[in-house]
């Protein structure tokens, strides 16, 4: 049985961006980092940049989701 500590590791893990080469750990909440490496619809080619650890060429390419909630008034949408 899986625990809820090994599902949120699980979607931890599914949110780190790290370097293919010395798997140093991008924060993409940097905006100088962040800009030119996001779009509306994640539809862009891969976007090259250095490292800052190991200075090797990496390529990121976003893929973007959406999730939607419902609600019988926008109260209960937001809470939802």
């Amino acid at each position: 049985m899986t625990s809820v500590e090994d599902i949120l590791a699980a979607i931890r893990k599914r949110g780190e961006v790290r370097c293919p080469h010395c798997r140093h750990e991008f924060n993409m909440s940097e905006g100088e980092l962040y800009i030119g490496r996001t779009s509306y619809h994640g539809e862009e080619e891969p976007v090259p940049t250095d490292c800052p650890k190991c200075e090797a060429e990496v390529y990121f390419k976003e893929h973007v989701t959406r999730t939607w909630t419902v609600g019988r008034t926008p109260t209960e949408a937001e809470e939802l």
